[in-house]
């Protein structure tokens, strides 16, 4: 979801001071054009990776022929296909409101709608779905700029651990068994572990490091980073640490981050059986499998710079390509795009429903 890609590319502060070159345009205006067409070049390139992933699975006529019997899934399938992409987005709204917590409590019903409308912006390039995210959460909830970049550290911190312990056990052991559930639990469990003894240190020395950056227990340091230890910019920002340092909020995000990658696994197992009832495999993908290839999937929508679109598709089918076991006749790349279609229209339908909600909220629909 786009929420990931927030949290994992958030800004956490920028100057908006414009300096003029030599030449008298301004430097600004430079960099715009520059970053505009990185997001143009990237999500072209997106667009590309979406092609090759499309054929794939067009290119083996033997799965070619097979794609039609799609259309007839089981309603219930993809019913379960849908209901799953809805989830995900639901948790990850989740995810954001009670790391926020500690700090401010936001509407849930309202957090979780903000996070359905990004998530589909997120198919777009330009950080849209950051841009919404910033102006709702500034303009409706009053949350303060610096605020949010403390904010999305802590959510991305979160991410990172939970997707990092399945990766290493994967790394370690191929084959899902009980090492693999130990190695998993015990990356949780330490990742969570760390964090909160980590954060609990810097909440109690963060007085003293922004003094210090201040320049107030030395000779004033110049620069930028005096400047903002000097306001309260940094104080703001270091509530990252206040959020994670909340054992209840490490807890309770991080369950609803692996219940996530739990669900992300499950949507693949139920295409890959819509794939297997179509006759394009011979059977539903195994378990590990099914962990893996949702665990990467949901990798590459988080740290994706110019939109989700084509990236996950492209990514996981190349990536899982050059693993044994993993299907490499384009099956896979079927499955991985049934993934794909099935979200995105419950991620329209839903992100209708949520921006709807938001408008009539905030009083744009009554009278």
């Amino acid at each position: 979801m786009s929420d990931e890609r927030d949290a994992m590319s958030q800004p956490v502060g920028t100057s908006t001071t414009t300096i003029t070159a030599a030449g008298g345009k301004p430097r600004s205006v430079g960099r715009f054009a520059l970053r505009a067409a990185v997001q143009v070049a990237g999500f072209l390139l997106s667009l590309g990776l979406l092609y090759w992933c499309v054929r794939q699975a067009f290119g083996n006529p033997a799965v070619a022929d097979k794609l039609p019997k799609l259309l007839e899934t089981p309603w219930w399938l993809i019913a379960a296909m849908l209901l799953c992409s809805v989830v995900t987005t639901i948790i990850s709204g989740l995810v954001f409101w009670r790391v926020l917590v500690p700090i401010r409590r936001l509407s849930l019903v309202n957090t979780v709608a903000v996070n359905g409308v990004s998530t589909v912006l997120g198919y777009l390039p330009f950080k849209l779905s950051l841009i919404f995210r910033v102006l709702y959460h500034r303009r409706v909830d009053k949350v303060e700029l610096a605020v949010m970049g403390g904010w999305f550290a802590a959510v991305a911190a979160i991410i990172i651990i939970a997707v990092s312990a399945p990766g290493f056990a994967s790394g370690l052991r191929p084959q899902l068994d009980g090492w693999w559930w130990v190695i998993v639990a015990a990356g949780l469990i330490g990742g969570v572990v760390a964090t909160l003894i980590a954060a609990r240190l810097m909440v109690r020395f963060r007085g003293r490091a922004i003094a210090w950056l201040a320049g107030n227990s030395a000779a004033p340091k110049p620069g930028m980073i005096a400047a903002i230890a000097r306001s309260d910019t940094a104080t703001k920002l270091s509530d990252a640490v206040v959020m994670l340092a909340d054992w209840r909020v490490l807890t309770v995000a991080m369950g609803l981050r692996v219940l996530d990658l739990g669900v992300q696994a499950l949507r693949f197992y139920f295409a890959s059986e819509a794939a297997h009832l179509a006759g394009i495999i011979d059977a539903a993908m195994p378990v590990e499998q099914c962990i893996v290839a949702g665990g990467l999937y949901f990798t590459l929508q988080a740290i994706a710079p110019t939109g989700v679109t084509g990236v996950r598709e492209g990514g996981t089918v190349g990536l899982l390509k050059l693993l044994p076991g993993f299907m490499a006749d384009g099956s896979f790349a079927a499955v991985v795009l049934v993934v794909s279609a099935t979200e995105a229209i419950a991620n329209v339908a839903w992100g209708g429903v949520c921006g709807a909600w938001l408008w009539w909220v905030n009083g744009r629909g009554r009278g």
